[in-house]
């Protein structure tokens, strides 16, 4: 339903509102990147993070280890430090359906335009337990901080991606 609307009518209103001389410069929602970053490091919290990002996603999570050592949070390099899973295609579209037909509605009011970051969205969901597939099985992702999603674009200039964020009916405002 949704790659319908975005295929034929988002890139419909895209090519008449800005001058392209191919098709392939229309901007389009390259993948959407869904994580959790723990502050703590416990074996059961990250188990709990990557089997609830694999029931949000339906597609297998990846641990992040950390890059340098932080004396402050006392984790050495290579240590696992959270997880994330990337979404691209069917996946995609299907995750950003769920997303923005029944999820945002009910926990965000408006998203405002100072984090958008080089034609990404960076979303913080703080309440998981909006998602069926989490709220099911409480007792598991109790522990669980916020939900970190960026929806990432091609597009070549800032109004190009915030047409194109209006156009998938983001709440959005200036």
């Amino acid at each position: 339903m949704l790659k319908y609307y975005y295929t034929n009518i988002i890139n419909y209103e895209l090519l008449n509102k800005f001058q392209y001389k191919n098709i392939k410069q229309l901007p389009k929602v390259k993948k959407i990147v869904l994580y959790f970053s723990f502050k703590k490091v416990d074996s059961n919290l990250l188990a709990a993070g990557a089997m609830s990002l694999q029931l949000l996603a339906a597609k297998q999570s990846k641990l992040l280890a950390a890059k340098n050592f932080n004396t402050k949070l006392k984790v050495r390099k290579g240590h696992p430090v959270g997880c994330k899973v990337i979404l691209t295609g069917q996946l995609m579209f299907m995750f950003l359906q769920k997303l923005l037909f029944t999820k945002l509605p009910l926990d965000y009011k408006k998203i405002e335009l100072t984090h958008i970051f080089q034609h990404s969205l960076p979303l913080s969901i703080k309440n998981i337990f909006v998602f069926t597939e989490l709220s099911e099985n409480y007792q598991f992702f109790k522990e669980l901080p916020k939900l970190n999603i960026v929806i990432s674009t091609d597009s070549t200039n800032l109004a190009e991606f915030l047409f194109l964020l209006k156009a998938l009916k983001l709440p959005i405002y200036i």
